[in-house]
């Protein structure tokens, strides 16, 4: 790893605890608790009806609630946005999505945090 990425890397200590196994729910028509307790989130895949906005919002919580990590809008003749991300983002407590949007739905993908 070249050298300004390495020392970037040090800072995440999620390296150390647990492999990096990419996990997927599947696909989600609701809102929805990915995840409970400590995680990656690595992104997300939001799909509309090819009319509608669909809009997810990402909570570091166990509810829709609490400390918002992300969120995406997508318009309706896009049908497909969100992102997928190079340096997941941490999350302490769980990874609940909201979603709003007639006909939409989502694709969450994450790493749990597990000690080695």
């Amino acid at each position: 790893m070249p050298g300004p990425l390495r020392d970037y890397m040090k800072g995440f200590d999620y390296f150390k605890k647990t492999p990096l196994i990419l996990m997927s729910p599947g696909e989600k028509t609701e809102s929805f608790l990915v995840h409970t307790g400590e995680c990656l989130f690595c992104g997300i895949l939001v799909i509309t009806d090819g009319t509608n906005i669909a809009k997810v919002i990402v909570y570091d919580n166990t509810a829709g609630s609490g400390t918002v990590k992300w969120e995406c809008s997508v318009k309706g003749d896009e049908h497909y946005g969100g992102g997928m991300f190079p340096f997941p983002v941490e999350m302490d407590n769980g990874y609940y999505v909201v979603l709003t949007g007639t006909g939409a739905s989502f694709i969450p993908f994450y790493v749990p945090v597990v000690a080695n």
